[in-house]
């Protein structure tokens, strides 16, 4: 927190202040960012931290909570963004933020049915491996296979 001058009266207030302790006039405060040339309102997160120091506490889980759903970023640009507005009590005008992406290994790692590339797949169970033995031999056509395709029908 720091010292300024006011507008009106010259006089050293508070940074945070809304209006002058002095003269009452209001210190209107830059409320909007464009992120990603997409207009925001982000006045919530100077509010809540408003709220917070009279309270003693920094709700900020819930705050970048929120600011991670409206800039649609990563965990870690919201974090240091948030901290940022509310160390100087000030909203940038722009941002420029990465949009978040699912993480590629996940989608990579996600077995897939060989003859349609479909995900919508079911493991064959032991149960039902045993089943087919049982009824077919060891002719049974599930005996070395893992997995079930539930849109084509392949096994492999």
């Amino acid at each position: 927190m720091s010292l300024i001058n006011c507008p009106e009266c010259n006089k050293e207030i508070s940074d945070r202040s809304v209006v002058c302790i002095h003269c009452g006039y209001p210190i209107k405060k830059n409320t909007k960012c464009v992120i990603n040339g997409v207009e925001y309102d982000l006045s919530f997160i100077l509010e809540e931290a408003n709220k917070a120091e009279i309270l003693e506490e920094v709700n900020k889980a819930k705050i970048i909570g929120i600011f991670m759903k409206i800039a649609n970023c990563g965990l870690k640009d919201a974090i240091s963004t948030v901290n940022k507005i509310i160390e100087d009590n000030e909203i940038p005008k722009f941002l420029f933020l990465k949009p978040e992406e699912p993480d590629e290994q996940i989608i990579q790692n996600k077995p897939h049915c060989p003859t349609c590339s479909s995900t919508n797949i079911r493991k064959i169970s032991g149960i039902s491996k045993a089943g087919s033995i049982a009824m077919w031999g060891i002719f049974s056509r599930k005996v070395h296979k893992q997995w079930h395709c539930n849109n084509c029908g392949s096994e492999w």
